[in-house]
């Protein structure tokens, strides 16, 4: 019976951390060292948890750093990853590329500043961009619609609501 339970609660686990093999989650579900040798499995793995880290340690300073020039290569070395195994696990732990992850960061952030008031021209600078036309066209490409359109949406979600 008992270990009747702790088969559901296992599946239960997996069905909730899909990215993660079965050894892992036995791991973390009984403290054990069961298949701690196997660091050539990509499924979920102490290696891959181990560059799942590190990849973790470069989102987490893409979100802190986004206002400035960001590049593959810091990352990478953040990462202790090559520059093209680091881009193929942060997409495959983030499902886009990170230039992407950073462009989407930007834009949203850039859509509260818009929301408070700043100048479009100045919101460009303060997220990271360029340029204005680089805000714009990345700002186009993320949200499907200019900075102007987005503001006077919600200018005019704003008016209905009043």
């Amino acid at each position: 019976m008992g270990d009747a339970m702790s088969r559901r609660r296992l599946s239960r686990s997996c069905q909730r951390a899909e990215r993660y093999s079965v050894t892992t989650l036995l791991q973390i579900f009984f403290g054990s060292s069961v298949g701690r040798k196997r660091t050539h499995d990509s499924s979920g793995s102490l290696s891959t948890m181990k560059t799942d880290l590190a990849v973790t340690r470069a989102y987490a300073f893409m979100q802190s750093h986004f206002r400035e020039q960001v590049t593959l290569t810091q990352l990478a070395a953040l990462s202790t990853l090559s520059v093209s195994r680091f881009v193929t696990v942060f997409r495959h732990r983030y499902g886009c590329s990170p230039y992407r992850y950073l462009c989407a960061l930007r834009i949203q952030h850039a859509q509260q500043l818009l929301l408070d008031g700043m100048p479009k021209s100045h919101v460009a600078a303060e997220v990271g961009f360029f340029d204005h036309s680089h805000f714009a066209r990345h700002f186009r490409r993320i949200c499907g619609m200019t900075p102007t359109m987005f503001l006077e949406t919600r200018e005019d979600s704003a008016a209905c609501c009043d």
